[in-house]
């Protein structure tokens, strides 16, 4: 069984084109959900996230223009691959659906071979993009990791001596040497947060990165 099958969104009005579509991306080993209409398919790839999706333009009530918008207004939806379909063939279109955002735009009738190629190419640019975003906050771990123990012991070590020193020495110092002190600490409390909150936006990638991931093992799970 093969788990790293690669999931596909097919939005299109025409029942027969969408179970055509379908059907050739299952020979070859997609898992494809089906959508009849933009509405029903924005939802369905909220659901679901796909590797890519696959929309038809011209559609009733909301278009595959509309689709595309939706879907890029969205933090959960806005880097999954969108692969327009169309029958009409003017450049002034495609340029539209591209400024848009889409990621590549297909014309009807179009073969096996050129559909499978747009499909492949744009998974491995995403995956592509996901191994860096990954490589990069693997290297934000570690920076923070290495550097937390002394950034934090710095300014704790300054506000700790300046605090004592201010508690048992107050009546011997002078304004000037007190008003420092209190700036140093003021100073080291504003480092802290900032640590502080650094460590708490890492965190929050770190959860949000094993939810993902938890995600896609569930999504998966309830296909078999």
């Amino acid at each position: 069984m093969n788990t790293n099958r690669k999931k596909i969104v097919v939005i299109d009005d025409d029942e027969t084109t969408l179970r055509t579509i379908e059907r050739i991306l299952e020979t070859y080993d997609y898992v494809t959900f089906g959508a009849p209409n933009g509405r029903l398919g924005v939802d369905l790839v909220t659901r679901t996230q796909p590797d890519i999706v696959l929309c038809d333009v011209m559609m009733p009530n909301m278009n595959g223009y509309e689709v595309l918008l939706e879907l890029r207004n969205h933090a959960a939806t806005a880097t999954i691959p969108v692969l327009l379909l169309s029958a009409r063939r003017d450049p002034a279109e495609i340029r539209h659906g591209m400024k848009l955002g889409a990621d590549d735009y297909l014309t009807k009738p179009f073969s096996t071979d050129d559909l499978l190629r747009c499909i492949e190419v744009r998974i491995q640019q995403r995956e592509k993009i996901v191994r860096q975003s990954s490589q990069q906050l693997e290297q934000l771990r570690r920076s923070i990791a290495m550097r937390l123990p002394h950034e934090f012991r710095t300014p704790l070590s300054s506000i700790i001596v300046f605090g004592e020193l201010l508690a048992t020495d107050y009546d011997k110092l002078g304004r000037d040497q007190a008003m420092e002190m209190i700036s140093t600490i003021v100073s080291s409390g504003h480092r802290l947060s900032a640590l502080v909150e650094n460590f708490i936006y890492l965190a929050r990638l770190e959860i949000m990165a094993g939810q993902a991931g938890i995600k896609e093992e569930l999504l998966y799970a309830r296909e078999l």
